[in-house]
């Protein structure tokens, strides 16, 4: 019997939603090729010329002509909005003037570079963020962009011209896009045009000579942008080709990417985004927490990665689990995923024998999801450099202090049972003092303390005296005692952390199962205000705010009605409430403030702005933490939305 598949109601919602949104949105329309020089600004102009005869109020944002006579010929009766002047180290600095475009409302606006990178001090760290931020206020938007700045087709394109990509621009924004124009023109020339010095100016067009700008190169290239454009164009005929409501019910397959905290992470991620636009899926990318401790590099690594997830407009997911596969499989089953994408490294290191077991147990365990396996052909330098042997010590100098400590104390209590139990006995005591020990410290704390319990029983208390065993029974023992310490000692470490990862997410839970306790004994705003910020601030280790609108000053107030004092804080809580996105310390948008900021929405539409200001700076806040801000912000969301009404 087929099985009768009904779109899910919240997720059908969400597309019409969505739909209402981008209907409401400006156009956006890119320029787009294979490299700088093929006439991408030329074109641009070109096209608000033509535009302005026709009576368009248009306005230029920016235009780089890179001292192109023709091309500053085009900027001739164009009006251009002067940059606006940012301060950075004591040098003054120029980018487009985000508040200037949006106060003046034209109906188009021309921004060149895309992938260009904003001066830190600006509100968006990107310039793609200040054209989406236009594009929502509902102004169309005419841009450039060279192939290498597209995100999913950074790693290609390196490997191509053997060139590091600096900057790159999300596919969700060229997808969003209404229009794709492809600048073409033959590689040959291309490289006429920079020979005659119209692409660079003096030294510049013989290093480019020297170094991007080879034939065979610039025909690898040309022939992707002119791929990504025909399936651009594919796409955009398929979708006028079915109609409307059969878009609507049509059931829809997702893909998931399992990521680990590996740079070679974000290769495995653009791959996904390729192949869900080429399936035409959602997809969502995950992470399973374990009880492996990460280091500062691989937290930071592994936020790029899940960052870069979303900039590609993905959906994030974070689980804890013991076991990688479980965490997945979970989650399959939770998001309905259809298909899977895993990486998987070449074998050139101990650690990775246990690659293709966790794989095999990944295709048994889901056995009606097609599984995808990615494999790099060509390591990157982090992978290269994997040491046979790759032991970290993880624990802070305290506990090995710690450690040290309590290993004179066992020695001092095995001098003073050696007279009546012999020295063996001493092994026991160093054995039962590392297990003790292993309810404390990490693992390289107790591979130090096994280290040196075995020195001091040889060197103090197996004859002879100092370094050297003379029975054979006595090297046993040793050894027996440095394995048995070492493996039972790492094994209940583990069983530790562990533990602490149940417990935090049994925290996590229960903080959601509180929040909703107190919604439902419908209690007044002030309580509702002291109740959630001592549980908020206890459980996150910080400080917890809830802003809510005025309905009558459309101003942010604080939960308890009081006025909030910092303007700066102030400002970028009135950005959230008027963007609905996320904002602040850790993100991508005004990430010079100590808070970061979550929308706080209902289901009719935006009722405050959730702040949380971390106790001690951090260089990323966890996926998890956002995770379960993002929810606790929309349940209070929803109770508000229901109150303030009544």
């Amino acid at each position: 019997m087929t099985e009768d598949f009904r779109p899910d109601p919240d997720e059908l919602l969400k597309k019409i939603q969505d739909e209402e949104l981008r209907a409401k949105s400006g156009k956006l329309k890119i320029f787009f090729g294979m490299c700088a020089g093929v006439g991408k600004t030329y074109s641009m102009l070109s096209s608000g010329q033509e535009r302005k005869r026709e009576g368009c109020n248009l306005l230029v944002g920016i235009a780089e002509t890179h001292g192109r006579k023709e091309t500053e010929n085009l900027l001739a009766g164009l009006p251009v909005l002067p940059l606006k002047e940012i301060k950075y180290k004591d040098l003054t600095f120029k980018e487009v003037d985000l508040d200037g475009i949006l106060e003046a409302k034209p109906e188009l606006v021309l921004i060149d570079e895309l992938a260009h990178t904003n001066v830190p001090g600006s509100r968006h760290e990107k310039r793609w963020q200040d054209v989406v931020e236009i594009l929502e206020s509902g102004i169309d938007v005419y841009t450039t962009l060279n192939v290498q700045h597209l995100e999913s087709y950074k790693d290609i394109v390196e490997d191509i011209t053997k060139i590091p990509i600096r900057e790159t621009v999300p596919d969700s924004v060229v997808l969003r896009a209404s229009e794709i124009e492809l600048v073409d023109i033959s590689p040959k020339n291309l490289l006429v045009r920079l020979s005659e010095g119209k692409v660079y100016l003096g030294d510049q067009s013989r290093i480019a000579l020297e170094n991007f700008f080879k034939e065979d190169r610039l025909t690898a290239l040309r022939e992707l942008s002119l791929r990504i454009t025909a399936e651009k164009v594919e796409k955009d005929l398929q979708k006028l080709t079915i109609t409307q409501e059969a878009q609507k019910w049509r059931v829809t397959e997702r893909l998931l990417v399992a990521v680990s905290a590996s740079p070679q992470a974000q290769d495995l991620i653009r791959a996904g985004a390729r192949l869900a636009q080429n399936l035409d899926v959602e997809w969502a990318v995950l992470y399973v927490t374990t009880e492996k401790i990460l280091t500062d590099e691989e937290k930071a690594q592994l936020a790029k990665n899940l960052h870069l997830a979303t900039e590609l407009g993905a959906e994030v997911v974070t689980t804890a689990d013991v076991d990688v596969v479980q965490g997945i499989k979970r989650i399959v089953r939770q998001k309905n995923i259809t298909e899977v994408l895993v990486g998987r490294k070449s074998k050139k290191s101990v650690r990775d024998f246990w690659t293709s077991p966790l794989l095999d147990r990944l295709i048994k365990e889901l056995k009606d999801v097609d599984v995808y396996v990615f494999r790099k052909q060509q390591e990157l330098d982090a992978v290269k450099k994997t040491k046979w042997f790759d032991f970290r010590i993880l624990s802070g100098f305290g506990s090995y202090i710690v450690t040290f400590i309590f290993m004179g104390l066992f020695t001092l209590l095995g001098s003073i049972i050696t007279p009546y139990f012999g020295y063996k006995a001493v092994g026991f005591v160093f054995l039962f003092g590392i297990l003790f020990l292993s309810l404390f410290v990490g693992i390289g704390p107790i591979f130090f303390a096994a280290i040196l319990g075995a020195f001091i029983w040889d060197f103090f208390f197996i004859p002879p005296e100092g370094v050297g065993i003379e029975k054979a029974e006595d090297l046993i023992f040793l050894v027996a005692y440095f394995v048995l310490a070492l493996t039972n000692g790492i094994l209940i470490s583990k069983i530790r952390k562990r533990e602490e990862m149940f417990r935090k997410r049994e925290e996590n839970n229960q903080l959601l199962y509180e929040i909703e306790h107190e919604l439902a004994k419908h209690p007044t705003i002030d309580e509702l205000y002291d109740t959630l910020s001592v549980r908020l601030n206890l459980l996150l280790d910080g400080q917890c705010k809830i802003l809510i609108k005025d309905p009558k000053s459309r101003d942010l107030l604080e939960l308890n009605r009081q006025v909030i004092a910092d303007e700066k804080e102030k400002a970028v809580a009135k950005w959230v409430l008027e963007n609905e996105k996320i904002a602040g310390y850790s993100t991508d948008t005004l990430s010079s403030v100590e808070g970061i900021y979550f929308p706080m929405k209902g289901y009719k539409g935006m009722v405050g702005v959730f702040e949380y200001i971390p106790e001690k700076k951090r260089r990323v806040i966890p996926q998890e933490e956002k995770n379960l801000l993002f929810t606790v912000a929309h349940r209070i969301a929803v109770y508000l939305e229901r109150s303030l009404q009544d």
